[in-house]
């Protein structure tokens, strides 16, 4: 009987051990837009004792063909830097970064962001850069009042902010009754105006071991809030939510929390 309570005892510190390990791509973010003639600091987090050498990769943004090998062989500590015109090889295009530890035993997929040739110089998206109106000259006439000029609004980009699940959060299933369902809570902010009023898809992302997608709702409300079921026989490991509007034109993705069997979280002892 001893025997066995200290087999179990083993097996729940090294559980604790694993899922307090984990790697967090925090730079570059979704939206992030780089402009090939700019250099990049890729920039990860490490929780946990992590210490084996990482390598650097980009993907497409559905994560389904690999681009370009970053570096295969570089040190674990949370950055690295891609020169100026590293990227020139690259099309113009949205693409997303996975840091992946030479053992594969820890990775992480960053958000979806832009590489562009050249930074967008259309002055129409462009706020004024003081407080001055311009003031417009009519030949033959007096000029007019700068007050009555209209200026075009400039209005803050739509956006989308996952709130919950937060980073480390943990949903405990009971793994043992995977008939029922379990029931879960996803909330989310929208700031600006534009398309992240449509309504959206949400979709549970689990990170290691190896990437795998899967459909919570193809077609829910934009309300910031969606409570829906997954199955309880998911593996448990490290997870991200992402979210995106049916059009495909804000696509945003949470932290990494956790899905754990209730059963070995110490908290139910």
């Amino acid at each position: 009987m001893k025997k066995n309570i200290y087999l179990i005892l083993i097996i729940l510190s090294m559980a604790t051990i694993v899922f307090s390990q984990s790697m967090q791509i925090i730079y570059p973010t979704y939206g992030t837009v780089l402009v090939k003639s700019d250099s990049l600091t890729i920039q990860w987090r490490v929780t946990g004792d992590i210490t084996n050498n990482v390598k650097i990769r980009l993907y497409n943004r559905e994560m389904t063909a690999k681009i370009k090998d970053i570096v295969n062989n570089t040190a674990n500590n949370g950055t690295y830097r891609c020169p100026p015109n590293f990227f020139n090889d690259v099309p113009d295009g949205h693409y997303r970064i996975r840091v992946k530890t030479l053992n594969n035993n820890f990775s992480n997929t960053g958000g979806v962001f832009n590489i562009r040739t050249q930074q967008d110089t259309d002055e129409s998206n462009t706020p004024p850069n003081n407080n001055t109106t311009p003031v417009l000259k009519v030949p033959g006439r007096q000029n007019l009042n700068s007050s009555k000029i209209k200026r075009k609004l400039n209005y803050a980009p739509p956006s989308i902010v996952i709130t919950h699940p937060p980073r480390n959060h943990k949903w405990k299933l009971r793994l043992g009754d995977t008939a029922l369902p379990f029931p879960i809570r996803v909330m989310w902010k929208k700031t600006g105006t534009g398309t992240q009023n449509m309504r959206v898809r949400i979709l549970l992302q689990r990170i290691s071991p190896g990437l795998q997608t899967t459909l919570i709702t193809q077609n829910t409300a934009n309300s910031g809030l969606f409570r829906g079921r997954i199955p309880r026989n998911l593996m448990t490991n490290v997870y991200t939510i992402i979210i995106e509007t049916l059009d495909g034109k804000i696509r945003t993705e949470s932290e990494d929390f956790f899905i754990i069997n209730a059963e070995d979280d110490p908290g139910n002892r």
